[in-house]
């Protein structure tokens, strides 16, 4: 597996682990330990992609309105 494709993994399952903690809970009670813990990743993992977990909020954003605009063209 290419760096890249690790990367892309690790981002991925980040957010799933993210998405699915807030279906849970408030996302000011998420913290950054429990979304590794659910993505069974390292802490080191998650902030060599994001510095905050508003980074990560952010990142997801972007990824649903660049689906949404991407259908209308």
């Amino acid at each position: 597996m290419t760096e890249n494709r690790q990367a892309t993994r690790s981002i991925n399952m980040l957010r799933n682990a993210f998405i699915d903690l807030l279906k849970e809970k408030p996302y000011e009670k998420i913290r950054i330990s429990e979304i590794t813990e659910r993505a069974d990743l390292a802490r080191s993992t998650f902030y060599s992609h994001y510095e905050t977990k508003d980074d990560l909020l952010i990142g997801y954003l972007e990824e649903i309105a660049e689906r949404y605009i991407a259908g209308y063209s």
